[in-house]
């Protein structure tokens, strides 16, 4: 169940506080809309790989700076899944070298983490699956 929600891209804006919009461009692309402070940032990511239950790996591609990451599910019980999320983030620009100092995209990774988490566990069922 974490994985397909997880598919469901259009649905983070509602679930995070960091992304504003998510278009699917094709089964492989996607425009992502955030909001970093004040400002809306325009990323373009790609899934670079995809295996349906267990790996999710992409990378995004800004003006602002480039990110490489991968999502993993692990099932632990019935209905107990383990979400390893690991991001390589590649800042460019004052204000987001800035921000990487300060550790403010961890910090709003983890917090969009545990929405995403809390709005699995409320739901009792994702919404779609996407298998690419």
């Amino acid at each position: 169940m974490a994985y397909d929600q997880w598919t469901q891209f259009e649905e983070f804006a509602s679930l995070t506080k960091g992304v504003v919009n998510v278009d699917t461009e094709d089964d492989a692309v996607t425009n992502w809309q955030v909001k970093v402070a004040k400002s809306n940032r325009s990323l373009k990511a790609t899934i670079t790989e995809q295996i349906p239950d267990e790996r999710i790996a992409w990378r995004t591609e800004g003006d602002k700076g480039t990110v490489k990451g991968v999502v993993t599910f692990h099932p632990l019980g019935d209905r107990l899944t383990r979400v390893l999320l690991v991001l390589e983030y590649f800042p460019q620009g004052f204000f987001e070298k800035t921000g990487n100092i300060w550790r403010a995209q961890g910090r709003r990774t983890r917090h969009d983490l545990k929405l995403f988490r809390k709005t699995v566990m409320m739901s009792g069922e994702a919404t779609d699956a996407w298998r690419g």
